[in-house]
C-alpha cells in the first residue's frame, strides 16, 4: 500500500526540528525563518551530507526509490525547489547558493510554523495518523519530472522605420513595409532592460569548433572527466557558447565565421563608431566579390547601405536574444522551413529572446526520453531587409544568416549518440561508448539544470 504524499511546509518543519540533516536549521527564535545548504553539484568539495534532505524530500514524495532508482542529487535538487516554489506560506529571503565558503538559502514561512505543524500532526500525510477508514488510497508514486514552460509568445510594436525589397521580384522598385501587420509578429516577449550588465563568470576561452568536434571523435575513458569539460560553459542563470556563422546570398553560401565570443556579435557591413568593444563583429562580404549576378550585388549593396549599426546577436542571461539596429530590417526563425507565412521581425527597441537554454535542455531531454518525437531546433535563421517568413523559399532572398550555437549543436549531437533519432535526422557519429549511455547524457543534463538554478 502506498502512503500518500506530505505536504512540503509540515514536512519540512518537522526535518528542521529533528536536527538531523547537517546544516537545516532555524536561523531565528521565531521559528519562522530557516537555511537550508545549497551546494552546487559541481562543487570539488561537496558530499553526500550536502544533498541529504533533498533526497529525504524525494524519498517522502514518492519521486526516488532507494531500492529501484539510480542516486540522482540534482533530480532530488529539483523535485525539492520545485515543491517550494509551488507551494503558498513560503518564501525565499536570502540567496548565497554562489558562496565559495556556505553555500546556502534561507527560506521564511508566512504562516506559522506550529500552525502548520498542527495541520501535518491531523493529516493523513503523518506516518503517525491512523484514519478511521480502513480504506487508503495513496497517489501514485511514480518518478515525476518537472517540465519548464517554453518562454510566452508575443507581438511586438511595428511602429518603426525600415527598409526592404519585395520578396517577389528582386529586379522590382524598393517597397514600403506595410506597417499595420496586425499580430504577424511572432517575436519573444523581451525579458531584459536596457541597464543590462554584462557579467561573466567564465574563463576567456570557450571551445572552438575544432575542439568541439575533437570532444565527439576522440574516446573518452571517464565520463566525468568529460562531463566537467562540458559544464564549465555553465553558471548560476548564464552559459557561454561560441557561434558559426553562415552568410548566404540568396541561397549562395558566401561566409563563413566562427564567433568566440562569449557575448555575442554585431551582424553588419563595415565598422561602426560607437559599437559595444565587448561584442564581436560580423561583416558580410561585398557582393561583387562573391557574386555575378550584376542584378544581385547591386540589390545586396543597396540593403548593406542601410545596415549602418546592424543586427546585435547576445547571449543574455541564459538566452540568447537580438536587437535590430539602422534602417534596414531583420526577420527571424528557428528553421529555414518555417510553416508560418507571417513575417516574424527582430525588434529594435527591445531584445527579442530567440532560444534559451532552459528551453533548449528541456526539449533535448524530452526527446532523449521519447517523449518528444523531433529533436529541439537550435540553428536560428535571420533575414536582412526582407519580410520572412513570407511565401517564397528562404534561398531566394537576399541576405540570409544561419547562426549555430555550439554548445546547444555539441549537446544536440550528443543526444543521437545515445540512439534517439528524428526523422530530420542526418547525423551519423562516432563517439565514445562512454558517452552512448542515455543515463550519462541524461545525467548531465540535470546537472546542466541543477547548475543554472532555474527557479
Amino acid at each position: 500500500m502506498s502512503s500518500q504524499k506530505p505536504r512540503i511546509i509540515p514536512w519540512l518543519i518537522s526535518q528542521i526540528d529533528s536536527k538531523i540533516y547537517p546544516g537545516l536549521e532555524w536561523v531565528n527564535s521565531e521559528h519562522t525563518q530557516f537555511r537550508v545548504p545549497w551546494k552546487h553539484a559541481l562543487r570539488q568539495d561537496r558530499s553526500p551530507d550536502d544533498f541529504k534532505i533533498f533526497e529525504a524530500w524525494a524519498n517522502a514524495s514518492g519521486c526516488y526509490d532507494p531500492w529501484t532508482d539510480l542516486s540522482d542529487p540534482a533530480r532530488w535538487k529539483r523535485n525539492f525547489r520545485s515543491a517550494l516554489n509551488q507551494k503558498d506560506g513560503i518564501l525565499m529571503i536570502l540567496d548565497r547558493s554562489s558562496d565559495s565558503v556556505n553555500p546556502h538559502k534561507i527560506f521564511e514561512l508566512t504562516i506559522p510554523a506550529h500552525g502548520a505543524t498542527e495541520q501535518y500532526n491531523n493529516s493523513p500525510a503523518n506516518p503517525n495518523f491512523h484514519p478511521i477508514s480502513s480504506t487508503n488510497q495513496g497517489i501514485d508514486s511514480a518518478p515525476q519530472r518537472m517540465l519548464f514552460e517554453e518562454l510566452e509568445q508575443l507581438k511586438l510594436s511595428q511602429e518603426e522605420e525600415g527598409l526592404y525589397h519585395p520578396c517577389n521580384d528582386l529586379q522590382g522598385s524598393e517597397g514600403e513595409l506595410d506597417p499595420n501587420l496586425d499580430g504577424a509578429a511572432a517575436a519573444a516577449v523581451p525579458l531584459y532592460g536596457e541597464d543590462y550588465v554584462v557579467y561573466s563568470d567564465f574563463p576567456s576561452h570557450i571551445a572552438t569548433e575544432v575542439e568541439v568536434e575533437h570532444v565527439l571523435t576522440q574516446p573518452v575513458q571517464d565520463f566525468e572527466t568529460f562531463q566537467q569539460s562540458i559544464l564549465k560553459h555553465f553558471s548560476y542563470n548564464s552559459f557561454e557558447t561560441n557561434f558559426e556563422v553562415k552568410i548566404y546570398y540568396r541561397g549562395k553560401l558566401v561566409q563563413t565565421t566562427t564567433v568566440t565570443n562569449p557575448h555575442g556579435f554585431y551582424i553588419t557591413a563595415e565598422p561602426q563608431p560607437g559599437h559595444s568593444s565587448y561584442l564581436d563583429r560580423v561583416y558580410l562580404p561585398p557582393p561583387a566579390l562573391v557574386l555575378s549576378d550584376k542584378v544581385l550585388v547591386a540589390a545586396v549593396n543597396d540593403l548593406l547601405s542601410k545596415l549602418k549599426e546592424g543586427t546585435l546577436v547576445e547571449v543574455r542571461q541564459g538566452a540568447i536574444c537580438a536587437k535590430r539596429f539602422g534602417y534596414c530590417r531583420s526577420y527571424w526563425s528557428m528553421t529555414n522551413t518555417p510553416t508560418t507565412k507571417i513575417p516574424n521581425p527582430i525588434d529594435k527597441t527591445e531584445f527579442s529572446v530567440l532560444k534559451t537554454i532552459q528551453q533548449f535542455i528541456t526539449e533535448l531531454i524530452d526527446f532523449v526520453e521519447k517523449r518528444r518525437k523531433e529533436s529541439p531546433q537550435y540553428n536560428i535563421w535571420i533575414c536582412l531587409g526582407e519580410q520572412w517568413p513570407y511565401q517564397q523559399r528562404w534561398d531566394k532572398n537576399c541576405i540570409m544568416l544561419q547562426v549555430i550555437p555550439v554548445t546547444m549543436q555539441l549537446l544536440h549531437e550528443l543526444s543521437y549518440s545515445t540512439g534517439a533519432s528524428s526523422l530530420n535526422s542526418h547525423i551519423n557519429l562516432e563517439i565514445s561508448d562512454s558517452l552512448t549511455s542515455t543515463s550519462n547524457l541524461l545525467s548531465l543534463l540535470r546537472t546542466i539544470e541543477d547548475v543554472m538554478d532555474w527557479e
